[in-house]
């Protein structure tokens, strides 16, 4: 049986470095790789820089764990990032909703 000595939100960027650095110094397990296959797949920023931009979400009062949802789904749209920000507990105005958008934009294409 697995002990767990903690448990925190990551991003599917931060997955797969962990997966990554675990599968250089031992075998992955089977859902183990499953999960290194799909974060390679979906992470659409390095681990680095999505870091930074929980960061800075959380700055702008989104919580951390939508934040986290935020970086990994990278949303172009207001509409989009609106779907994924309704439960938060700010006013999700026009203008909070761009300046969201606009922090996003700044880490596209920050490679995987």
């Amino acid at each position: 049986m697995v002990k767990v000595l903690r448990e925190r939100n990551v991003t599917l960027a931060e997955v797969k470095r962990i997966l990554e650095e675990k599968g250089e110094r031992e075998e992955l397990t089977t859902i183990e790789q499953t999960t290194l296959e799909y974060a390679h797949k979906f992470a659409k920023i390095d681990h680095e820089a999505a870091a930074k931009l929980v960061s800075e979400l959380v700055e702008c009062g989104i919580s951390e764990e939508a934040a986290i949802q935020v970086v990994n789904i990278m949303p172009e749209s207001t509409e989009e990032l609106r779907t994924i920000l309704m439960r938060e507990e700010v006013e999700l105005t026009p203008e909070f909703l761009a300046r969201v958008l606009e922090i996003v934009d700044k880490y596209r294409g920050e490679a995987p």
